[in-house]
């Protein structure tokens, strides 16, 4: 957790350092959150572990965030809306929310559309 939203947008990533520190932890992202009411959630996250230096937005670290949350008792509603990807232009809205009756999280949003087409393997 990052202390708020300047300090969040603020981060400036050491790209070598960060993929040394996701290699020795066998990690693939790092991910920094911040929000006042623990249901607005602004996140960035960077993934280096896959070549990533910065992600418009992740289902992913949604999830993880919510799941943070349940661990320590402050996500009342077991729903959380995650904002990522503003300050690159490329604004994406994911939702994550906790289905008790399946003991599972569910996740969805909207993205940014960056490319389309056709891939051929």
């Amino acid at each position: 957790p990052i202390k708020d939203e300047e300090s969040l947008q603020n981060i400036k990533l050491d790209y070598q350092e960060a993929k040394k520190l996701v290699e020795r932890e066998e990690a693939i992202s790092i991910l920094a959150f911040t929000s006042d009411d623990f249901i607005n959630i602004s996140q960035r996250t960077f993934s280096p572990g896959i070549d990533i230096f910065e992600e418009p937005g992740s289902g992913t670290s949604a999830a993880t965030v919510l799941q943070y949350l349940r661990s320590l008792n402050l996500s009342k509603t077991g729903r959380i809306t995650c904002t990522q990807g503003s300050h690159m232009n490329r604004t994406s809205k994911v939702y994550a929310q906790y289905l008790e009756e399946f003991d599972m999280t569910r996740v969805m949003g909207r993205g940014f559309v960056f490319m389309t087409g056709v891939l051929k393997i």
